[in-house]
């Protein structure tokens, strides 16, 4: 303002007293290119995130993504169908023998998942609490099945240097259940009784005992590994119930916390300055994403161990690929936007949608799309279709398998018919008999174990 036309001074703009200056809701602007400080010139004006005629009413930030429901709505949709699609096709060997249920139980993962993108967290506090439970419970049963695959190709599969070790002949068919204290001590008298005759023919040939032993040696070290392998399977059926109980415990967890944290919807400046809805299961929301980013790492590490493993299925392949994908733009890119750009509501909606959404939808196609291909093909009985059964011979010029000769045969159909009862052993809790599931007990699974001999 102007003295008299010659000195500068300050005075702060009066406006009516309607305008709600006190309150932080409003401010009184001076009327541009007018030296006369009047409450009839200068303009009372809202700030960031209040209006209305006396700035009354809090101004919410649009965080919705146009079109959301209808990309979100044609991927359930297909996902549904896939699932039908597998109902009706269940008793098709590429279905029955990779595990309908498994299937089932991912694409049922992925269902929950993509619901869960419909509900926006920023909204309100029920609208978040189904977002949190079904967004997580989702992820963490895709976790579940897909580990069970990667686990058991991990131990049951074979790298080459074990197929050297063993004799594969105790895959192919013979007595499939057996007692295993039985064996284990018919195994250590028949060693005992070889060992007698090795040494009883040692005063007479010194060449014989080198064979001999040779040959105990040899039986020595395909006992042990059959022992391993026995070991594995059994590890295999105990993982099976623990994740099952794992993953019940965590969705009961998820609902409870659901239920205890709910708040009278607090709301909070954005970046812009306007309001928007804070959830409090935001910070265990982060806690989720950072558990199940350490998850698919070790995932991630697991499946790199398996990677040219023989006498898995292709499927197990296919998880690997997709969880390459899952731990770069999965929870990890949750996290960076979290930390990024989470004040800036619907940039942080957009971003986190667009990669959850290519993200989950790569590992869909990944698992689904082998089964429906060789299906409509009609070639789902061929086991070479969706499993992986070529085994190394020996390399007739160095007289080995280890050379880098890479000399590759099919595998026998009685030897991946012995597997698949392998992993379907593995896999079985329960059991239907006389009408009834039961469920079938570790020290049961004791002595009805395969019979490798």
């Amino acid at each position: 303002m102007y003295y008299k036309d010659i000195y500068y001074y300050c005075e702060n703009p009066i406006c009516f007293d309607e305008c709600p200056i006190s309150n932080g809701t409003a401010v009184c602007i001076k009327k541009e290119g007018v030296q006369i400080n009047s409450k009839y010139i200068n303009e009372c004006k809202c700030v960031s995130g209040w209006i209305g005629d006396k700035c009354e009413t809090k101004d919410y930030a649009y965080i919705r993504i146009d079109y959301v429901y209808i990309i979100t709505v044609l991927i359930i949709l297909l996902i549904i169908i896939v699932m039908i699609f597998f109902a009706i096709n269940r008793k098709k060997q590429i279905i029955e023998n990779t595990g309908y249920i498994k299937c089932q139980l991912i694409l049922l993962g992925l269902l929950l998942f993509y619901i869960s993108t419909i509900f926006n967290k920023f909204l309100d506090y029920w609208n978040c609490a189904l977002y949190f439970i079904l967004r997580h419970s989702g992820i963490l049963l895709i976790y579940v099945i897909s580990l069970l695959y990667i686990s058991s190709g991990h131990k049951i599969g074979m790298d080459y240097r074990q197929m050297e070790k063993l004799n594969y002949s105790f895959f192919k068919s013979g007595n499939s259940t057996i007692n295993y204290k039985e064996n284990t001590i018919a195994s250590i008298s028949a060693l005992s009784k070889k060992k007698d005759i090795y040494n009883s023919n040692n005063k007479n040939n010194s060449s014989l005992i080198k064979k001999s032993n040779s040959s105990i040696n040899s039986d020595s070290t395909e006992s042990k590994e059959k022992d391993k392998f026995n070991k594995n399977l059994l590890y295999l059926n105990s993982l099976y119930i623990e994740l099952t109980f794992l993953y019940i415990f965590v969705v009961v967890a998820l609902i409870t916390l659901s239920i205890f944290l709910v708040d009278n919807n607090t709301y909070i400046h954005e970046y812009s300055g306007k309001w928007r809805y804070q959830c409090p299961l935001e910070k265990y929301d982060m806690i989720a994403n950072f558990t199940e980013f350490i998850a698919i790492l070790y995932m991630v590490l697991l499946v790199i161990k398996i990677w040219n493993f023989t006498y898995v299925f292709k499927c197990v392949k296919y998880i690997g690929y997709s969880t390459i994908i899952w731990f770069s733009i999965g929870p990890l890119a949750n996290i960076i936007s979290y930390l990024a750009i989470f004040n800036k509501g619907l940039l942080y909606n957009y971003f986190n949608y667009i990669l959850n959404v290519i993200c989950y939808l790569i590992i869909f196609i990944l698992f689904s799309f082998d089964k429906i291909y060789y299906i409509i093909k009609k070639e789902d009985d061929n086991t070479e279709s969706y499993f992986i059964s070529k085994k190394l011979v020996e390399c007739p010029i160095h007289r080995s398998i280890m050379c880098g000769c890479k000399n590759f045969v099919k595998s026998e159909t009685e030897t991946v018919l012995r597997f698949f009862d392998f992993y379907k052993y593995s896999s079985n809790v329960l059991t239907f008999s006389k009408g009834k599931i039961m469920y079938v007990k570790k020290d049961k699974k004791i002595s009805i174990r395969f019979n490798c001999e």
